[in-house]
């Protein structure tokens, strides 16, 4: 509705000036009092920045797997806080996701990779947030912030130069290299994992929070929070169970106590919030409020505990160990293309209830791909299978592979490639043995064929594998898998990637 003041209806009104005066004083309290209370909310409120993925982009990402505790010592109370760089301020950008990963756990784990606890010393040697922000944001506002799996993506493919060798305007998410850093001045992360999933229990979430952080892996988490976080100037935050989380906030565990039944958590709202920019948050509210939990991989250094007496739980996702003669491994490396001349990798994520690693994109008739595998004191052979046609056939049986320990080997040889020529499911088998088989007294591809069940249940049977053999190997995105050489009883272990094609 518009009031034109043309109009030829008037309404006639009267007043006393001090009426007047009285009703404008009231209203301009009122008001006042209305703005002041908005902009002291308004003011308490700081930025924040995650955008959650989707439920099943988290649940894709590998997770690392339950070690037996009782093989290791993971202590009541741990903190890595000695390892930890000043904390620093995201300022007025959605950028937490970047400061989480870049200038806490990638700079906490390079400190303790390399034993460094002087925090000036850490703190003038952090990663950039603005360089890894700046590259991942989603859209032009700097407010808006990134998510998790871009950002490892990111780290792990591009990677991540020093603070101090990108240093944009303050607030500035637009500024970007005019050419992009060279490999001296770049750090990639290996590989990444998340630790739970966002259903788990208190108790789940807790012990593999502990399993990480005790042994010298800092956790990034994304968590709910609510308007009196922003304004913390204590250590411990109580929130009410009944406030309201208004929005998604990614930090850095870097502690925990039983007896307190605590964690401590590193934030990136400078030294005049919290704790001088930490702050601790009791079991039962971690619980409630964090949804993801993540662990980094730096390089392929060993991660040895801090008292170097035991072999930390997480060693064979490094692809080192603290151990080396006690580490069995293997690596494939994956390329395909949409022809023979140009490759580039993908990612395959292992699908542990079917046990089969599985490419991330859909495949197309015509596609290509090559493997290129390290045996690691391994006989190593590949055979393909069909299962439309029931058929199999054998695509590498070299048996002095094992003479060649850590070199590359690549199939098909000669610069030739597979292709995708049929549609449905087919799959590449693996079998890293400890032992030469015997061809010439095995039918094995016949044995295949005969069997009933999946691809998995019919290696088994043929090889006679013992599924309990198999408990004491894990296997991870990328086509890896570690296992312990003192007790794993494995002679066989099957890599089998599943390829799709729909049209």
């Amino acid at each position: 509705m518009s009031i034109s003041p043309n109009n030829t209806n008037k309404l006639t009104f009267f007043y006393s000036k001090s009426l007047y005066r009285n009703l404008l004083t009231g209203s301009f309290i009122v008001i006042f009092i209305i703005q002041f209370s908005s902009l002291t909310a308004q003011d308490q409120r700081k930025p924040t920045g995650l955008i959650l993925d989707q439920a099943e982009t988290y649940t894709a990402i590998p997770k690392a797997p339950e070690v037996d505790g009782s093989k290791y010592k993971i202590p009541s109370a741990k903190n890595l806080k000695t390892y930890c760089p000043e904390p620093g301020n995201q300022g007025n950008t959605g950028a937490c996701v970047a400061w989480a990963l870049d200038h806490a756990a990638l700079t906490i784990c390079r400190a303790i990779r390399d034993r460094v606890t002087d925090r000036c010393a850490i703190t003038e040697e952090v990663y950039s947030a603005a360089y890894l922000f700046n590259h991942t944001k989603e859209g032009s506002d700097c407010q808006v912030g990134s998510r998790f799996s871009k950002a490892f993506d990111f780290l792990k493919n591009k990677g991540v130069c020093l603070a101090r060798d990108f240093n944009p305007p303050q607030d500035d998410c637009t500024y970007l290299p005019d050419a992009p850093y060279d490999d001296a001045h770049i750090s990639r992360i290996r590989d990444y994992a998340r630790i739970f999933d966002e259903g788990d229990s208190k108790e789940e979430k807790i012990k593999r929070l502990k399993m990480a952080i005790g042994t010298d892996n800092p956790v990034i988490i994304g968590m709910d929070i609510s308007l009196s976080f922003y304004a913390l100037k204590t250590s411990l935050w109580q929130p009410n169970p009944k406030e309201k989380t208004d929005s998604h906030h990614a930090m850095v565990v870097i502690g925990y106590d039983d007896d307190l039944q605590q964690v401590e958590i590193m934030n990136s709202y400078g030294l005049n919030w919290g704790n001088q920019g930490f702050f601790t948050l009791s079991y039962e509210d971690f619980a409630r409020l964090v949804r993801y939990g993540f662990q980094i991989v730096v390089d392929d250094k060993a991660l040895i505990s801090a008292d170097n007496s035991i072999w930390s739980l997480f060693d064979w996702f490094t692809w080192g160990s603290a151990n080396p003669e006690k580490l069995g491994q293997g690596e494939i490396y994956f390329d395909y293309g949409i022809s023979v001349d140009s490759f580039q990798s993908t990612t395959l994520l292992f699908d542990s209830l079917n046990h089969v690693f599985q490419t991330s994109q859909d495949w197309s008739l015509g596609d290509f791909f090559q493997l290129r595998f390290n045996t690691h004191q391994h006989y190593v052979y590949v055979f393909s299978y069909d299962p439309e046609e029931n058929a199999t056939r054998w695509e590498y049986t070299y048996d002095d592979s094992l003479k060649l320990d850590k070199s590359i080997i690549r199939i098909p040889e000669d610069g030739n490639s597979y292709e995708i020529t049929s549609q449905g499911d087919n799959y590449l088998c693996l079998l890293y043995s400890k032992n030469k088989l015997s061809f010439t007294e095995n039918n094995y591809l016949e044995k295949i064929e005969q069997y009933k069940g999946n691809i998995y249940q019919r290696i088994l049977a043929t090889f006679d594998i013992k599924e309990e053999t198999l408990e004491t190997v894990s296997y991870f995105s990328n086509l890896r898998f570690t296992y312990n050489k003192e007790t794993s009883e494995a002679d066989i272990i099957p890599v089998i990637i599943k390829f799709s094609s729909e049209n």
